[in-house]
């Protein structure tokens, strides 16, 4: 008896939820082509929506067995009309609050019956069958005495089925329900996760896990293209890949939001050097807030906000006071639900927005802004020997070829000195063209002109750079002899990708599958392969990264020019943070304290041989000279001045900057040491 009584409550628990989760969610009817008179259904809709308004119970059972009547009345003269789902979702909305009024075995029946036609809906008609499927499915499974392992079987099977379906955002939060109250953790967490990789900046999603999940903090991109008051447009995250920013939305509504504004202004203004404020106001104004925003003081990018309050992007970042939120370099955001707080303590009153432990570091950002511009196509290895008379001149490929500041020196250099080094490449490498436009090689000197000034719209947030190098992107490819070597479109292939990229709606995995193809297919070049795993990081998509890291890490990938791209793709570092939002939260948050991963590992690789001078003159070969013991390699770098002195004492009061850095490397491998218990670490 007792036995017989959990499993019924179990069943009623699992039928109660489910019908929950249909009140929760808003369906919607796709336009179809209609045999049932459009008049009729939305009459039927109409009595439906009205039920709401009634008092008496009596009158709203009545008034349930009514829109079921004349739903099956609509549907018997056409049995097979494609919109006869539209009926039997009202029939099954009635019948369901039938069900709530009159728990008997005839409504339940009724109901199970309705479910069952209304299951055999074709996709067109997704978001309509959810529910019908979902209540049927779980009755029947009622009627079978299923198992709990065994409606988590039928549950996963029916999200399954739901992918790449309208109602796939919707049958994910449906299950994630259902998962937590038949308390299967492992279920609704594949569900959520799910959410976040499926439908990252879906406004119903989000808000389903920050409110209905109760889920603190989740991570969400920041994407779409928005025309600035000047008339330019930005997309969001491309044009600022490998930056990090802070986007403010605001009303001038919002009581104290000149206050706030000046407060995020002080707060970003100490880190101006490492990321750009762009301000999204919601008052749908002429000049997107400008004038506000300079009779403040502030200098920020006035962006327009399309439907103001009413956006999508309203509806994920904003509140009811100016909100700022910190964008990471790959175009993520940390959004926090409302009991969360951005300060730390208890006592945190005041919200934290940006501290020195979330902003990326300086060389952090200019390496990832290095490879999102594709410096490593160009920078890794000089231009090979003139070949004939008409190629262009080895000193003029010299020249360009310098303007590229190899790795690992490019990540020191400033992003105005990178600029300077693309501005006069782009230059060179015009004049070039112009004075030499039948050289047999001239493609080695466009694809120096094509990185140029990817760079440069990279730097200067201008899509007009990206146009000119489309431009010259195609002109390289339209030369039809004598033929590109194998390996010399990847450049211009890479252009055109990140052009395709950029505007809305685009779809990656075509975009990247077509530039494989152009570039060789099954034999592209490595290179092809390193380009298109930063392409996937450009698509916001880490199926696509995990795909071509893969296949470039598989391959024979040992070309120097490559290194930049292989070293960054096994960074555990870089492998934690890709495509991930800045949260100091996270472990490892530091970029510099734990650069060198001083607590965990990924990598499997064995040391490749290294021959090292010491300082007297003799050589150390590695891995040879560990003979056999625990060896630590560390790599330091000395501060700029030759004359400052980094002792090796590591006690004392912390030094700064450099030395504090140097010392903290210093002491790590002291204690790592002593922690050897036979002494057996070099």
């Amino acid at each position: 008896m007792i036995r017989q009584q959990r499993k019924t409550d179990f069943r009623t628990a699992c039928l109660a939820v489910l019908l929950a989760c249909i009140c929760i969610f808003t369906d919607q009817a796709q336009a179809a082509p209609a045999d049932i008179a459009q008049s009729e259904i939305t009459s039927l809709q109409q009595d439906l929506t009205e039920i709401n308004s009634q008092k008496s119970t009596a009158k709203k059972r009545r008034s349930c067995k009514g829109i079921v009547r004349k739903g099956n009345s609509l549907i018997e003269p056409s049995p097979t009309s494609a919109n006869r789902f539209k009926v039997l979702s009202i029939m099954l909305q009635s019948q369901k609050l039938l069900l709530g009024m009159d728990n008997s075995e005839r409504n339940r029946a009724l109901l199970f019956e309705i479910s069952g036609k209304l299951s055999k809906a074709p996709n067109t008609y997704a978001n309509l069958r959810l529910d019908g499927e979902l209540l049927f499915s779980t009755m029947k499974l009622d009627a079978e005495g299923a198992s709990k392992e065994e409606r988590i079987e039928a549950l996963r099977a029916l999200v399954a089925r739901y992918r790449d379906t309208p109602a796939e955002a919707k049958c994910l939060m449906t299950a994630s329900m259902i998962a937590r109250k038949i308390e299967s953790r492992e279920l609704e967490r594949d569900a959520v996760t799910l959410m976040a990789e499926r439908f990252p900046d879906n406004p119903d999603v989000v808000e389903f896990r920050l409110k209905v999940l109760g889920l603190s903090r989740i991570e969400v991109p920041f994407a779409g293209t928005y025309q600035r008051a000047n008339g330019a447009s930005l997309s969001f995250p491309i044009d600022r890949s490998g930056h990090a920013s802070i986007i403010v939305f605001w009303s001038k509504q919002m009581p104290g939001y000149a206050a706030e504004l000046k407060n995020i202004h002080e707060q970003a203004s100490e880190y101006a050097d490492q990321l750009s404020v762009f301000s999204f106001n919601a008052d749908e104004l002429d000049d997107a807030g400008e004038k506000q925003l300079r009779d403040l003081g502030l200098d920020w990018p006035a962006m327009h906000l399309p439907g103001g309050k009413r956006s999508k992007d309203f509806r994920i970042f904003g509140r009811g006071k100016p909100v700022g939120h910190l964008v990471s370099p790959y175009g993520h955001v940390l959004l926090m639900s409302s009991l969360a707080k951005y300060g730390h303590g208890h006592g945190a009153q005041k919200e934290i927005m940006v501290s020195e432990q979330m902003i990326p570091h300086a060389r952090y950002l200019a390496q990832l802004q290095s490879l999102f511009i594709g410096d490593f196509l160009v920078s890794g290895a000089g231009p090979s020997p003139t070949e004939t008379p008409d190629s262009v001149p080895q000193e003029k490929l010299d020249a360009m070829h310098a303007c590229f500041t190899p790795a690992p020196m490019r990540y020191r250099i400033s992003p105005t000195e990178a600029l300077a080094g693309y501005t006069k490449a782009e230059q060179l490498s015009r004049d070039a063209i112009a004075a030499l436009p039948k050289a047999p090689d001239l493609w080695r000197v466009r694809n120096y002109r094509i990185i140029s000034l990817l760079g440069m719209w990279k730097l200067t947030m201008d899509p007009k750079h990206l146009d000119a190098a489309v431009e010259e992107a195609r002109a390289n490819l339209a030369k039809l002899a004598p033929p590109l070597p194998k390996g010399a479109d990847v450049v211009s292939q890479f252009c055109l990708a990140k052009a395709a990229l950029r505007p809305n709606g685009a779809v990656p995995p075509s975009i990247l599958g077509d530039f494989i193809k152009a570039t060789g297919g099954v034999d592209a070049p490595a290179s092809a392969y390193a380009a298109a795993t930063i392409l996937a990081l450009d698509a916001n998509s880490k199926e696509l990264h995990a795909k071509y890291r893969q296949q470039l890490l598989e391959s024979d990938h040992d070309d120097p020019m490559l290194w930049p791209v292989v070293t960054f793709l096994r960074d555990p570092y870089h492998i934690f943070h890709t495509l991930h939002a800045v949260n100091n939260h996270r472990e490892h948050r530091s970029s510099r304290g734990h650069i060198a991963n001083n607590s965990w590992n990924l990598s499997a690789r064995a040391l490749p041989a290294i021959e090292l001078k010491s300082l007297d003159g003799s050589t150390l070969n590695l891995p040879k000279a560990t003979k056999g013991k625990l060896t630590l390699l560390l790599f330091v770098e000395p501060p700029a001045d030759p004359a400052v002195v980094i002792p090796l004492e590591i006690t004392g009061k912390p030094p700064e900057g450099r030395k504090r850095e140097v010392q903290g490397a210093m002491r790590f491998a002291t204690q790592l040491a002593e922690k050897q218990i036979y002494n057996d670490l070099n």
